[in-house]
């Protein structure tokens, strides 16, 4: 295995384009074996119900604890696969948990020489703020949790707006019950993701004797009555990340909102964050429509200060793992540097420049 490479790192490192480039001055095949991972979950009895239940219970950690031993095992079922040539290893495959865990990784990984670890910078800062900056979700422009916190739809459709910084969910709810028109028997929650829309939806309808249903949760099977189409979902997400998936969903959300209101009337109904952000005008404005007859549309928002509402939910975007925000938790963990043979730095190097980095190391 002298001649093969291994590539690991953290997401949005480069690994693919690097591995594609290095693949072809070889002359050997490049294979990205998170891709594979899937086929041998079965193997081990994965159930992907389980997988959900740890993330709802325990978020990321508890998820990542139920994850884990089965990527470990894909990683060794398809090394022996497909682990000739150039392979990337996704991230998740390597900062496990668990230390038993890694230490199969370890003997997986004895056989090569060549383990190269990319990274932005030596130095961690750095490398953090690149990769950060790169893992941003843009739409028109701006990062995700700032367009919905300013887009004027949510603004311009709320007839209640609640603020939740320094409430429990329980005052926050109470907050939202003295101001609702009690002559109207449905409440619409709208906001950003990460304001706890789900969460006081289920208080307010134990509180009212009303039923509560969560938009994400269903919008899937109103989408499919007029043509959406997962697999089409996965392209657009290959080939354009997140926020082309997010204006696919588009054509399907405001149908999804009037029929979802159509078939749960009386209801608690908390809206995904999309849901109520249109920003076609001619969209808008049909949703405008739909919910003019609704007085108790409450915008859900941290604080009344825009700035501070931008703040706050990004510090509650940021997945952490121990604490530690995820993407620092990526690089400083110690699988990486206990499995590479060599360490490549990335920033301010073109893709082909790295890849040539790597074969002078590999070469030598």
């Amino acid at each position: 295995m002298q001649t093969d490479i291994i590539l690991i790192g953290p997401p949005r490192v480069g690994k693919s384009s690097i591995g594609t480039l290095v693949s072809a001055q070889i002359a050997l095949p490049f294979t990205d074996l998170s891709k594979l991972s899937a086929q041998y979950y079965g193997e081990q009895g994965y159930d992907q119900q389980l997988a959900r239940k740890a993330w709802e219970t325990e978020g990321l950690p508890g998820f990542l604890r139920y994850q884990d031993p089965f990527e470990v095992h894909a990683l060794e079922r398809s090394l022996r696969e497909h682990g000739s040539g150039v392979v990337e290893v996704g991230a998740g495959q390597i900062a496990l948990i668990d230390q038993t865990l890694l230490e199969r990784v370890r003997q997986a990984f004895q056989p090569y020489q060549h383990v190269v670890l990319l990274l932005p910078s030596a130095d961690i800062d750095t490398s953090v703020q690149v990769l950060d900056q790169r893992g941003r979700v843009l739409i028109d422009g701006m990062e995700i949790d700032e367009h919905f916190v300013r887009h004027h739809s949510n603004h311009d459709l709320a007839k209640i707006c609640v603020y939740t910084k320094g409430k429990t969910p329980q005052q926050t709810c109470d907050d939202i019950i003295q101001q609702l028109d009690s002559a109207a028997p449905e409440v619409l929650l709208i906001g950003p993701f990460n304001t706890g829309k789900s969460t006081l939806g289920k208080l307010l309808a134990e509180q009212l004797g009303r039923p509560q249903i969560s938009i994400d949760t269903v919008r899937e099977q109103y989408y499919q009555e007029i043509g959406y189409d997962r697999a089409v979902q996965q392209e657009i997400n290959q080939r354009e990340g997140f926020a082309g998936v997010y204006r696919y969903w588009k054509r399907f959300e405001v149908y999804a909102v009037e029929r979802v209101l159509q078939d749960h009337p009386g209801a608690v109904i908390d809206f995904g964050a999309g849901h109520s952000v249109q920003e076609d005008p001619a969209t808008f404005t049909q949703l405008q429509a739909i919910l003019a007859p609704y007085p108790n549309i409450v915008l859900i928002l941290p604080s009344p200060d825009l700035d501070e509402s931008v703040a706050i939910l990004r510090e509650r975007t940021t997945p952490k793992i121990e604490g530690v925000p995820l993407t620092r938790y990526l690089i400083t963990h110690p699988g990486f540097s206990m499995l590479a043979t060599h360490i490549v730095y990335t920033e301010g190097s073109t893709p082909e420049q790295t890849s040539a980095a790597i074969m002078r190391l590999v070469s030598d």
